[in-house]
């Protein structure tokens, strides 16, 4: 949302490439500019996430409009809650942060993007699988939105032909939350959190502990000792987090 207000990226650029040193006047400008102060921001999804970009919001002096499931379950004196339809119109950024269920996903297609304001700002730090990329990049490319702002994208790496990759007005980052030092410390507990609270359970289960790592992959030991599929997989995801998070905080050696 900063970039799009003040084009850091854009005039650092320019700056580096010399069209500073060449400008006849004091100061110039390469794309429209703005203040945050007075815009109207609507936040969809009003978890811990989407209420701490609220506060920010607030803090910044904007508008803030969220739409949630259960605004009854919350008090606020500065957010305004209503439906996504009452809030598109209004805003001129739209920000994701609800999970991806089935009612969720491709939230943000063709009919929902003509309900924004022409010239609003989108941004997805939810899950990927929330827009649909190519009504998206449609937009972006005729101008009806101004720009949006990407951490996550429907798969990951993207594929060539993912149509956000050639789009106009777009910032695509690679889920940079999950690349500091601290991410990396605080991913691994909680994997390695999950990990030892399953196989404790294993053992209240009754279960022979030992044979968990070996389950991975092979269902007959999974069928043998009583566990579902399901739960082999949510295992073998846990793993995959632990191995992750290890070959990601070598950068960092």
């Amino acid at each position: 949302i900063l970039e799009f207000a003040n084009r850091v990226g854009v005039h650092s650029r320019s700056v580096l490439s010399g069209e500073w040193v060449s400008c006849p006047d004091f100061s110039f400008i390469k794309a429209p500019l703005c203040e945050l102060a007075g815009k109207t921001i609507g936040v969809i999804g009003y978890g811990r996430i989407g209420r701490k970009v609220c506060e920010i919001a607030h803090a910044f002096g904007m508008k803030v409009l969220a739409s949630t499931a259960h605004p009854e379950k919350y008090e606020s004196d500065f957010v305004k809650f209503m439906s996504i339809d009452e809030m598109l119109p209004q805003c001129d950024f739209v920000s994701i942060h609800c999970p991806l269920t089935p009612e969720t996903d491709k939230l943000v297609n063709a009919d929902f993007i003509s309900k924004m304001k022409k010239g609003a700002f989108l941004v997805n730090t939810s899950r990927g699988a929330e827009l649909d990329e190519k009504a998206v990049a449609d937009a972006l490319n005729s101008s009806y939105l101004a720009g949006a702002g990407l951490d996550v994208l429907s798969t990951e790496p993207p594929r060539e032909d993912n149509p956000l990759l050639g789009a106009k007005n777009v910032w695509i980052t690679l889920i940079v939350i999950l690349l500091t030092p601290l991410s990396f410390v605080a991913a691994r507990f909680i994997a390695s959190r999950s990990y030892n609270m399953f196989k404790k359970q294993s053992e209240i289960r009754g279960r022979q502990t030992a044979l968990i790592d070996e389950m991975i992959g092979n269902q007959k030991v999974v069928k043998a000792f009583g566990y579902s599929k399901k739960a082999s997989a949510r295992f073998e995801k846990i793993n995959d987090e632990l191995n992750t998070c290890s070959r990601r905080a070598v950068f960092y050696s």
